[in-house]
């Protein structure tokens, strides 16, 4: 594990399966840096979720002066956040959202922590890694934060984040030579690797770069210009081309 890793926010969304009638969690990644919001369009077509309407991005990869474009369905999407109320939200679809994300780890010294303060929060071991179906963006990730709660920063230094899909570990671990908590964790996820090697050694970097994703309609294209550094949305090895921040939205 290296030393001030940045953790995003990753926690699970609660919809329904279409097939089965039955609830799923999704991961998903809550990124203030995106204007956005997208969904995975496997995931769209597996649910069968409609169409409300289409619009044209263009996306420039990282590195490169050339542009794709790709159409994009908007689908709304229901869920229902932690205490079981229903949330209605309006997803862009997209092939490619993120790289798999590390998760924190849940640290003794965290949950000795919370169990003192008498804090209500779950937090569970997951899997070393997680690769983001859904990208909630600043147009509807608000409405799931919780407001009436603070954000609590934690002897390890990660923050616990109070939102509707439960509390999420967010921030970086201080200089893993001083916790040796934080070692142990790191030798126990080194003794159980992500089920995929490959997108786990991906190494994520923040984009620096101004990139650019538009939107056209018919010959007229209105051109979105994308905010640098881009929260949450990473490169690596292998994997130049990443869904760039817009400043509008469809």
């Amino acid at each position: 594990m290296s030393i001030r890793e940045t953790y995003l926010p990753v926690g699970e969304l609660t919809i329904m399966d279409p097939s089965s009638r039955e609830l799923r969690k999704v991961p998903t990644l809550l990124d203030s840096g995106a204007e956005c919001s997208f969904i995975d369009h496997k995931l769209a077509e597996e649910l069968c979720l409609p169409t409300l309407g289409t619009t044209t991005l263009r996306v420039r990869t990282f590195g490169s002066d050339r542009v794709q474009e790709c159409v994009s369905r908007k689908v709304p999407l229901e869920m229902w956040d932690d205490k079981g109320k229903p949330w209605s939200l309006e997803l862009l679809t997209h092939e490619t959202l993120t790289s798999t994300l590390r998760t924190p780890p849940v640290l003794e010294e965290d949950v000795t922590f919370i169990k003192a303060q008498n804090i209500d929060a779950k937090l569970v071991r997951t899997k070393a890694a997680v690769k983001p179906l859904i990208v909630l963006g600043s147009d509807q990730l608000w409405q799931l934060i919780r407001h009436d709660e603070a954000h609590i920063r934690l002897p390890s230094g990660l923050y616990l984040l109070p939102t509707r899909l439960g509390h999420l570990l967010t921030g970086h671990v201080i200089d893993t030579l001083q916790h040796p908590t934080v070692q142990k964790e790191g030798a126990r996820r080194e003794r159980n690797p992500p089920e995929s090697t490959a997108t786990a050694s991906t190494t994520q970097v923040r984009l620096e770069d101004n990139l650019v994703i538009s939107h056209a309609d018919g010959a007229a294209a209105r051109n979105l210009v994308v905010c640098p550094r881009s929260s949450g949305l990473a490169i690596g090895s292998g994997e130049q081309q990443r869904l760039a921040r817009s400043s509008e939205c469809a």
